[in-house]
């Protein structure tokens, strides 16, 4: 009954990294920004 949910065809693992590398390149973004905010608050309170 289960045994259709186990196969993974081919072309579903070039989504699967695509989304990696999409959800790895969100995240470097976000941190790169929230740094450079950090680094730009620290510099006005000095």
């Amino acid at each position: 009954m289960y045994d259709s949910f186990l196969y993974i065809d081919p072309g579903s693992m070039s989504a699967f990294a695509a989304m990696i590398i999409g959800a790895l390149a969100g995240a470097a973004m976000y941190i790169k920004i929230k740094w450079q905010s950090l680094k730009f608050r620290n510099k006005i309170n000095k």
